[in-house]
């Protein structure tokens, strides 16, 4: 996995202000386009049935695993993205 940051703006030479020049817009524009699709998945988690509600601590022991079959579960519904 690898930790995509969107680039910082910097100080512009001719006014006060801060900018980013066009290839970081760029980058920024395609992270958050990426973004909505994460924020997605993550959010098909959280409505997953079986992990809403409070899990009690004698599933401690098989908490991952149950985490691991809600996104198996997630990923057989349709696709988040459009081809």
């Amino acid at each position: 996995a690898t930790l995509n940051i969107p680039p910082f703006t910097h100080k512009c030479p001719w006014g006060k202000g801060k900018r980013l020049n066009a290839s970081e817009v760029r980058k920024t524009r395609k992270i958050a386009n990426l973004r909505i699709h994460v924020e997605r998945a993550i959010q098909r988690l959280k409505c997953f049935k079986l992990l809403s509600n409070i899990i009690p601590l004698k599933l401690k022991p098989i908490c991952n695993q149950m985490l691991k079959v809600a996104a198996f579960f997630c990923n057989i519904d349709k696709p988040l993205v459009k081809n």
